[in-house]
């Protein structure tokens, strides 16, 4: 709920910086993100002037500052031990590419500059002799919890399609219901999302995957934002009403970053949210495909970052190997030991990191299906006796050809033979009774197999 702008919240420094802008001759205001917080009784974590001093002037009037954005009018000044961005009240043309105007026009008025904004929440202005400016009902739409553009909806998508993504993230984090021309214009513009800089997207995309009031993700089913962004980032068709459904239904305030997109991923490829399709379509990345099928999907079409990338790659193969296993089956140690061995195998990980995807993999499976699971979590700690990796391993390869045993490939079988034995029986991780036990297999008739059951997992 909207309050009446709290004056106690704006620091000192934020009055100073418009109080020296002004003795100059110019005129400043407080804009955007800030007023709107602040407006919700919130703090700002930053604050924003517009003024109709040019850049360079600006420059003339503070020592320490910066150019951040020359062509859009933007400078960057520090003072009193606060950072603000300081720009040129402005007027923008036309936008061909759908992302920034072609051309910026400096205005000499703040209601020439407001008239450009994206929505009416963020067209409030502020300074101190003239208190809140609002011409567009901006304070009225926080009241009333509506979501509307300045102006007409399919102007101000067609001039910035990432307003789109940013409509739904306000949306949620302030719990906004657009309004139903907002929506028809967005359902119109979403097949163009693609045009959009991956990177963009992601980061727009992060914020509304952990959103407070994600509820409100469902006043935007069917406008195909989510569908068209599920396309873009994974490659797959997918309901946008059930797709919004379901995250509406199992976003959480506390998402962790790292589950966010295997989440969107998960109600993407599976909108059913079923045993059966998730497995399906999880194995259809997994089985016969590289290792890092699902890290090089989410750094090559969605752009992620190369660490969420590959923390995605190891909680959702863990999440499948655990679908393997029927939900009605509680998991023995030595299933769990196998799925961990397979994992660390699979990713070429060390215990000490295993620790962060088995721990979001036991949150994921139950948030997801806690209800069709028995027994859905997943530690390492039932594991702490038991070797995982091959490291671990009280027997190495070195050992065993001085032993006598072949190298190549063999040998890594067997080490893996060796390695599943343990897991097991844990007690047979001593050196003698590993090095026994590879004599005598390959003294054998019967020749060591290749590691075999490496996907049996109970």
């Amino acid at each position: 709920m909207a309050v009446l702008l709290d004056y106690e919240k704006i620091p000192d420094a934020v009055r100073t910086v418009i109080n020296k802008i002004d003795r100059a001759g110019y005129e400043a205001w407080l804009v955007g993100g800030c007023v709107r917080d602040l407006c919700l009784g919130l703090i700002p974590k930053d604050f924003d002037l517009a003024t109709n001093a040019r850049p360079e002037q600006i420059q003339n009037l503070f020592v320490r500052h910066f150019l951040t954005g020359a062509r859009h009018g933007t400078v960057t000044v520090l003072w009193q031990g606060m950072s603000f961005e300081i720009t040129t009240f402005r007027s923008e043309s036309s936008y061909s590419d759908a992302r920034r105007p072609d051309q910026v026009i400096f205005r000499n008025t703040i209601a020439e500059d407001l008239a450009r904004r994206d929505f009416t929440i963020n067209s409030l202005a502020w300074r101190p002799d003239c208190g809140l400016l609002d011409l567009y009902d901006g304070l009225s739409d926080l009241q009333q919890g509506v979501l509307r553009t300045v102006g007409d909806p399919q102007a101000r998508f067609g001039e910035d399609l990432l307003r789109l993504l940013r409509a739904v993230r306000f949306a949620v984090n302030y719990n906004l219901a657009p309004v139903p021309a907002l929506v028809q214009a967005a359902a119109e513009h979403a097949r163009s999302l693609g045009q959009l800089s991956r990177e963009r997207m992601i980061a727009e995309m992060i914020t509304i995957l952990c959103a407070p009031h994600v509820h409100q993700l469902k006043s935007f089913a069917g406008s195909g934002i989510m569908a068209e962004t599920a396309r873009l980032f994974f490659a797959v068709r997918t309901d946008d009403r059930l797709l919004c459904h379901n995250l509406s239904r199992l976003v959480q305030p506390d998402l962790p970053e790292s589950l966010r997109l295997p989440l969107f991923y998960l109600c993407s490829v599976a909108p059913d949210l079923q045993v059966a399709s998730l497995r399906h379509a999880l194995g259809r990345i997994f089985v016969g495909s590289s290792g890092k099928a699902v890290q090089d999907l989410f750094m090559r079409e969605a752009r992620l970052p190369r660490r969420l990338a590959r923390d995605a790659q190891a909680i959702l193969y863990l999440y499948y190997l655990r679908l393997l296993i029927p939900p009605d089956r509680p998991l023995s140690v030595v299933s769990q030991c196998r799925l961990f061995r397979l994992l660390a195998r699979h990713g070429g990980l060390k215990r000490n990191e295993l620790h962060a995807p088995v721990e979001m993999t036991a949150r994921l499976l139950k948030l997801s299906l806690g209800a069709v699971f028995s027994e859905p979590a997943l530690s390492l700690e039932v594991c702490r006796a038991v070797p995982l990796t091959l490291e671990e391993l009280a027997l190495n390869g070195h050992q065993l050809q001085i032993a006598g045993l072949p190298s190549g490939p063999a040998l890594g079988n067997i080490l893996q033979r060796l390695l599943s034995r343990t897991i097991q029986e844990p007690r047979l991780n001593q050196p003698a009774d590993l090095m026994a036990i590879a004599l005598f297999w390959l003294s054998s008739t019967d020749q060591p197999r290749r590691a075999r059951n490496e996907t049996k997992l109970s």
